[in-house]
């Protein structure tokens, strides 16, 4: 007595991984949006009323508590940053610039950036500030 079972042909099922898939391109897709935020120095900025956030990738100029100047990040001298911004005025002359000043430097250290932002043609410098904090 010889019994066959009908043997069916083995099915993988793709259905979970496809999902699997789906959400991971999600995944990155968010991530790589949210990780493009602007570069700059971690400074205590001052608050105001009128500050507001701007999705516009602008050029960081960061000057910290120690006095040091970083332009995108990386630390420069005073001197070189003319040279720099004129540098990105030739590529975009719609080129704006953030001043990124801790509120612990002095407001001589302050003019002085901004200074050589102006002479080196930046028409569109601002300077940073965090939203002010309700106490509602």
């Amino acid at each position: 007595m010889n019994i066959q079972v009908p043997r069916q042909q083995p099915r993988l099922e793709i259905t979970n991984a496809i999902d699997i898939m789906f959400f991971m391109l999600i995944f990155f897709m968010l991530f790589t949006t949210f990780h493009s935020q602007q570069k700059g120095m971690d400074v205590k900025l001052p608050q105001a009323e009128t500050g507001e956030a701007t999705a516009v990738e602008d050029f960081i100029i960061s000057v910290d508590a120690d006095r040091q100047l970083y332009w995108q990040g990386q630390p420069i001298a005073l001197a070189e940053l003319e040279s720099m911004i004129k540098m990105q005025l030739q590529e975009n002359p719609q080129s704006r610039f953030i001043v990124q000043a801790d509120r612990t430097i002095q407001y001589d250290d302050l003019v002085k950036v901004l200074d050589r932002a102006r002479l080196a043609g930046g028409t569109q410098v601002a300077l940073a500030v965090q939203p002010l904090e309700s106490s509602y």
